[in-house]
């Protein structure tokens, strides 16, 4: 099979192993679909390859995300032209843990779900139904090839270390599948090969310390190094060009055979410095605290120094924040609130590790941490991969909307303060609620305020179709229109229209380059006075001072907010000393930035945490590396 000319689909392929893959297949003339959950590295590596790639958000989990993707997948091939190749199942994760701890604790069913719904159930369900497409391709060459599936083993398939049991039992399977799926489906000229890697530095290396991989380096043979992305990659475009290739897993391990457990020199006697920043509600002590103490010196900062690359930050308070951070080896952070710019990096020798939470972090520099060779690791709420506390986010734009529609807040404190009414309230049935973005919490909140309070929904994003809000519709168990009028559940409008019309804006769109500031006065100024605009998101989607100027002015009724450009805000910022709802200005509800901020969610991050700052130590895996 050649790769010029035809498509490939690769799952992971946003980063590590996949994206090298990836790279080498644009540069041999094809073109690649691209799934992923990290839809920031994904919208990276399309700008870097530019339209022979494309990239589609997927849980591959999740067999309805996965069919949408093929759907979409296939449309994109009918308009290039380049028929379907091959599919490189390379998505995977490691949740290392042992099948009986020291205190006698089973391995939990959890973990090991999380695992094998990953690296097992979504190779298979991706690549059976992405299987018709590939049989219906043209044939290739005198044999009448149609395509190849390259999957991903590891060597934890046939040497699995300790605390690798889910880890190996699905490679394993990957490994063990490979000739019975190669003789499946030879009938129809498509070949099944399965590459086991060993140490690569797109996966373990870059998340050990600097002792464990000079003790890893015992193991090894030649080269006594880690592999690189760019090698396993040469070897996955060997296999999809040479046919003699079929039903047969390979090593790519430098004859290295790995011992039970990782041999590295013992730790220093003086106990790892760890900074937990910006935990507010002090969830994460009692978990650190539990930590040994003769291993671990913990200190927690619960107030945010102001961002070091904030226009407003002084010299002497970027200062004060290296001064408080350079000590330690571990920071964990809690999502955007303290960020990481590459000149903060640069100032912090000692940094070895930085546990964040959530799958992606805007604050971060992902790229100075990858060059200084530090290792970044979210954590995922295991029982609902992909959520990142959405559900909790959609209940809190709920409650912002309802607030503010009945004067919650104030009321409030017109009785504790003597009052009684104030103004009337205002019904939402039948009126209009306008979203700004369409993904996973537009979607969710659209759905309830629709269901639950009969009101109409228009949508608009940069590139959302009608066609795609119709599939949010179905996908959300909506009908795409009402049976009697023809009206569509979801409205796809303009920009325009949806701010001039809609008696709620709720934002729903990710942060970027493209989307910031992206509702101006241009935007605010069109909206109904009696209008409510609320952004749970992030602040600085909007123009600040352009909502504070039409907020001052009265322009709408009210504005319900949870998020803003500087966080914590200020003592002395507007938000905090103006007096809203009085001489003719706009009323407005704030919210600490709390969409995500639920003790279940906070205290699951957390744990992950910890579980990967164990994992470090020891020199294993460690789950969710954000690059």
């Amino acid at each position: 099979m050649i790769i010029e000319g035809r498509t490939f689909v690769v799952s992971g392929g946003a980063s590590g192993l996949g994206r090298a893959c990836v790279r080498d297949i644009v540069k041999s003339g094809g073109n690649a679909a691209v799934i992923d959950m990290n839809e920031e590295t994904g919208a990276a590596l399309a700008k870097e390859l530019g339209s022979s790639i494309r990239f589609f958000q997927c849980d591959v989990t999740d067999t309805e995300s996965i069919a949408s993707v093929v759907k979409s997948t296939l449309e994109w091939i009918k308009e290039t032209g380049k028929p379907l190749g091959g599919i490189i199942p390379a998505a995977g994760v490691g949740s290392p843990g042992l099948m009986l701890d020291k205190s006698l604790n089973p391995l939990s069913l959890s973990s090991i779900d999380f695992v094998l719904s990953i690296n097992l159930r979504g190779v298979l369900d991706l690549v059976r139904q992405f299987l018709p497409a590939l049989a219906s391709s043209p044939a290739y060459g005198p044999d009448g090839e149609h395509g190849v599936i390259v999957m991903v083993a590891s060597s934890a398939a046939f040497d699995g270390q300790m605390g690798q049991v889910s880890y190996a039992a699905s490679k394993g399977a990957v490994a063990a599948m490979t000739l019975p799926m190669a003789r499946d489906l030879s009938r129809f000229g498509i070949r099944v090969v399965t590459i086991a890697p060993s140490m690569f530095d797109s996966a373990m290396t870059a998340m050990m310390s600097d002792k464990v991989r000079t003790g890893l380096k015992k193991a090894m043979e030649f080269p006594s190094r880690a592999g690189q992305p760019e090698e396993f990659a040469s070897l996955a475009r060997q296999a999809i060009e040479n046919v003699m290739l079929n039903g047969v897993v390979i090593r790519l391990d430098g004859a290295t055979r790995m011992p039970s457990k990782l041999l590295f020199a013992t730790m220093s006697s003086s106990p790892l410095k760890v900074a937990v920043l910006d935990d507010y509600q002090g969830i994460s002590e009692p978990k650190f605290k539990a930590l040994d103490s003769s291993k671990y010196e913990v200190s927690f900062f619960k107030d945010t120094l102001r961002p070091y690359n904030h226009p407003d930050t002084t010299q002497d308070v970027k200062d004060q924040l290296v001064k408080r951070l350079e000590p330690f080896t571990v920071i964990s952070t809690m999502r955007e609130r303290t960020p990481f710019p590459r000149e903060l990096i640069s100032r912090l020798p000692n940094l070895k590790l930085l546990l964040t939470t959530g799958n992606r972090n805007l604050g971060l520099d992902l790229d100075a941490f990858k060059e200084r060779g530090i290792p970044v690791a979210g954590a995922v709420d295991k029982s609902n991969p992909g959520s990142v506390g959405s559900v909790s986010t959609t209940e809190h734009c709920v409650t912002m909307i309802l607030a503010a529609a009945r004067n919650v807040a104030q009321d409030d404190r017109a009785v504790k303060t003597g009052g009684w009414q104030t103004v009337p309230a205002v019904s939402l049935r039948g009126k209009t609620l306008g979203t700004v973005g369409l993904g996973r919490l537009g979607v969710a909140v659209a759905k309830i305020m629709s269901v639950a309070f009969g009101m109409k929904v228009v949508a608009w994003s940069s590139n959302l179709t009608q066609e795609k809000a119709d599939e949010q519709a179905a996908k959300a168990g909506l009908p795409v229109e009402d049976a009697q009028t023809g009206e569509k559940t979801f409205k796809v409008v303009s920009k325009e229209e949806l701010f001039s019309t809609a008696d709620v804006v709720s934002v729903h769109l990710v942060l970027s380059d493209r989307s910031r500031g992206g509702i101006a006065k241009k935007d605010l100024e069109l909206m109904k006075k009696t209008a409510i605009f609320v952004n749970t998101s992030r602040g600085p989607l909007v123009v600040e001072e352009d909502l504070l100027q039409v907020l001052e002015q009265g322009m709408i009724r009210a504005a319900a907010l949870d998020v803003f450009n500087l966080e914590p805000l200020p003592l002395d910022s507007k938000w905090r000393t103006t007096k809203w709802g009085e001489d003719g200005r706009s009323r407005v509800l704030l919210t600490p930035h709390m969409g995500y901020v639920e003790e279940d969610t906070l205290s699951g991050w957390y744990d992950q945490q910890i579980e990967n700052l164990e994992k470090w130590v020891k020199g294993e895996q460690l789950s969710l590396s954000l690059y």
